[in-house]
């Protein structure tokens, strides 16, 4: 599984984001569309989609400085996403154990951050010194990016800006970020169009690291583990008991394969149907205001506004009701469930539905 005298271990072929307008090799990687036959165009990519990733590239998904004529934010990141990647010195931003402390603030559940120790996380400057995954991800105040014409551009998501969270209005994020991932940097309404990468070189290595973790192996997750961050130029995940490993395998499962359709599956899989997703349930966005040079960072609900002025929270919280356990299975259909309870006389249907 791992680097040998014969084989190196893995890394991108490409090399155009150290000219470019790339933040990595890793949004080369996800920007680019694969080539087969006896030369492939990477070799991480195991299955690809025949169709382009075209809903992510040119159909909005991005701020309106960016992109005003597509009028869609698409499926922006959220707090808790943005918190998953650690710093780039491998301090990790929250205690993976117990990430966040639920409270009631002004009415509405806030999820406040339950910050790792010793972390060299700044909350005052919160998008510096991250993993370079972060930005190959996430689009953030102040983040640059290119508009359409190829003009450089400065991403403004704090109150009062065209990029602002703005509640009713598809074109504005409603968290505060948008998405990076998929999206080539130098995009027009034509392209050009990454290829979708359905299974990857990563998604195999994090599977291995998984299986290494739960039969009790946390040397063999840890060597599995050391390819996926050496690539991005990260220190390998630290070491520890099993339950840390694990905590520290699944987050990186989270941030490696962030707009896969992956991380769905993960959090149905982890865990019993007696067991909610809570971790799922209150949604959470950052608001920022803008005070001449001074910058300040409030986490709160979706849904939720921040006054300034007031120092209150106001507006109607966004939830999602697909937290509790029996949502980590699907149901049977009603005609099938009654033809096997009458048949057998056992409720087939899975719990809870």
């Amino acid at each position: 599984m791992y680097s040998t005298p014969d084989r190196p271990t893995y890394s991108f072929l490409y090399t155009n984001w150290k000219g470019g307008n790339y933040t990595s090799a890793y949004q080369e990687y996800y920007t680019s569309t694969y080539t087969a036959g006896n030369t492939p165009s990477d070799f991480e990519t195991i299955l690809v989609s025949k169709y382009d990733a075209l809903g992510w590239n040119a159909r909005g998904q991005m701020p309106p400085q960016v992109s005003p004529n597509y009028g869609r934010a698409g499926l922006c990141p959220t707090q808790q996403l943005v918190d998953a990647y650690p710093m780039a010195n491998g301090d990790y931003v929250l205690d993976l154990n117990n990430p966040y402390r639920t409270r009631t603030v002004d009415g509405y559940v806030v999820l406040e951050p339950n910050y790792a120790q010793g972390s060299s996380y700044d909350p005052e400057n919160p998008y510096s010194g991250r993993d370079p995954r972060f930005y190959a991800t996430i689009i953030y105040n102040g983040a640059g990016l290119r508009q359409e014409n190829g003009s450089p551009v400065t991403i403004d998501i704090y109150a009062g800006a065209s990029s602002a969270i703005s509640y009713g209005i598809v074109g504005r994020t409603y968290t505060g970020y948008y998405q990076r991932k998929w999206r080539h940097p130098e995009f027009t309404a034509s392209g050009p169009n990454p290829s979708w990468r359905i299974f990857t070189l990563a998604e195999l290595y994090l599977n291995y690291a998984e299986a290494a973790v739960e039969s009790g192996d946390v040397s063999e997750a840890l060597n599995a583990v050391e390819p996926i961050r050496s690539r991005v130029g990260m220190v390998n995940i630290p070491g520890g008991t099993k339950d840390q490993v694990r905590l520290y395998v699944r987050n990186e499962r989270r941030i490696e394969f962030a707009y896969m359709d992956i991380r769905y599956m993960d959090l149905r899989r982890w865990g019993t149907t007696d067991q909610p997703m809570s971790e799922i349930r209150y949604p959470m966005g950052m608001w920022i205001e803008k005070d001449g040079d001074n910058w300040s960072y409030h986490r709160v609900p979706v849904g939720v506004v921040y006054n300034k002025l007031s120092g209150r929270m106001t507006g109607t919280q966004l939830v999602k009701l697909c937290d509790d356990g029996k949502y980590r299975l699907h149901p049977l259909s009603l005609e099938e469930s009654n033809r096997l309870k009458e048949r057998t006389g056992v409720n087939w249907q899975n719990p809870g539905w």
